[in-house]
């Protein structure tokens, strides 16, 4: 970090910022530096297959009639882009997807050596290719944290558990006593190792060893390369990401999208319910009234009214509120009028729709009694 970073500029002004790198980097150097496990360059492979089709209608519109003769629908080669290593994940799969059709068009193709690219696409005569694109199976746990992180809504709260994710990841080469209930920055991945037969290198990798010419010998050389990968992947990872970082760790809360839909109807039932008592029939602690098989009446109905009568933690929105409380309670007029509450509860509930302060757009009614009150 340079003393002109953003990041020296904001702690100069303050102390107590908060700095985070961006994760989603750190995961993709993550599945990079892990590549690195593999003596065969995939890379390279598939630059070349995009290139060699790319700009070429004659090649695409071969390769397209040999889909068809293997019974399979034609689709364009992805292009794979090495400053965006995850990318490699969807062009293995559609690699693999048209790899029927792919190698059939490439050994129907006569050797010229002075076409380079071709010369080295003729690793589709050799079975072990299409092994060692194992990456479609194991990249998905990167690349869906990845995706998560990259959502244009705050997702610190979500970091943790997010990156939690790698447990999955330690479950395809570890035994579960190395790993279970054990946390992440204490887990030592080069021990607890499973036996290669149970090592999980994806159902279709496996598969293909099984069903190609491979040796014995080649087949552990890509069981050695991928737990290599997955070991690599995991070190790095936790060295680079915020797992033991005290603000990401308490930074959760609970996100209202969550909920399950049937308490929304449950809390609907209640509020009818609540809305029939009148005031003698109200104890003087209704929270604990109960139905006939002993659970609470109004459990989810006073959640509610303890989120709208108690701040959550500082926010804009709250600030809002308490903007449209003090222009309605004065000196002179120590009582909110009538249809002040329900512009605080729509502020309130917009509050619980995820909807930032700067974009709430309140009506025009709205607006016009709140000016007149």
């Amino acid at each position: 970090v340079g003393k002109n970073s953003l990041s020296v500029c904001f702690k100069g002004k303050n102390e107590s910022t908060y700095i985070n790198s961006c994760s989603c980097h750190v995961l993709h150097n993550a599945a990079q530096h892990a590549s690195k496990a593999f003596v065969e360059a995939s890379e390279d492979f598939l630059v070349d297959l995009y290139y060699y089709f790319q700009g070429s209608t004659l090649r695409q519109v071969g390769a397209a009639e040999f889909a068809g003769f293997c019974d399979q629908e034609y689709q364009r080669v992805l292009k794979y882009a090495s400053t965006r290593w995850l990318s490699m994940e969807l062009a293995v799969a559609r690699t693999l997807k048209q790899y029927r059709s792919l190698k059939s068009y490439f050994d129907s193709q006569a050797d010229k050596k002075s076409d380079l690219r071709l010369t080295r696409l003729k690793y589709f005569h050799n079975p072990m290719t299409e092994v060692c694109l194992f990456f479609q199976s194991v990249l998905p746990i990167v690349s869906n944290a990845n995706l998560v992180l990259q959502k244009e809504s705050p997702q610190l709260h979500h970091m943790v558990g997010i990156l939690e994710c790698f447990v999955q990841l330690l479950g395809r080469f570890m035994c579960p006593d190395g790993f279970a209930n054990v946390p992440l920055t204490e887990i030592d991945p080069m021990h607890y190792h499973l036996s290669d037969n149970k090592i999980m290198i994806g159902f279709s990798t496996r598969r293909l060893i099984q069903s190609s010419n491979i040796l014995p010998v080649e087949e552990k050389t890509v069981i050695s390369a991928a737990k290599e990968f997955m070991v690599a992947a995991f070190r790095y990872s936790r060295g680079h990401l915020p797992l033991t970082d005290a603000v990401a760790n308490h930074a959760n809360f609970e996100t209202f999208h969550d909920r399950v839909g049937e308490h929304m109807d449950s809390l609907y039932d209640e509020f009818v319910h609540y809305q029939q008592l009148s005031d003698a029939a109200l104890p003087s602690m209704p929270v604990q009234i109960k139905v006939a098989d002993g659970t609470l009446c109004f459990l989810h109905f006073f959640e509610v009214a303890n989120f709208v009568l108690v701040l959550p933690h500082s926010s804009a929105s709250e600030e809002c509120v308490f903007s449209i409380i003090q222009k309605n309670c004065t000196d002179f007029r120590p009582n909110l009028i009538g249809q002040a509450l329900p512009s605080i509860l729509t502020c309130s509930i917009s509050h619980l729709y995820h909807i930032p302060c700067q974009k709430f757009k309140p009506s025009n009614d709205l607006l016009c009694k709140v000016k007149a009150a």
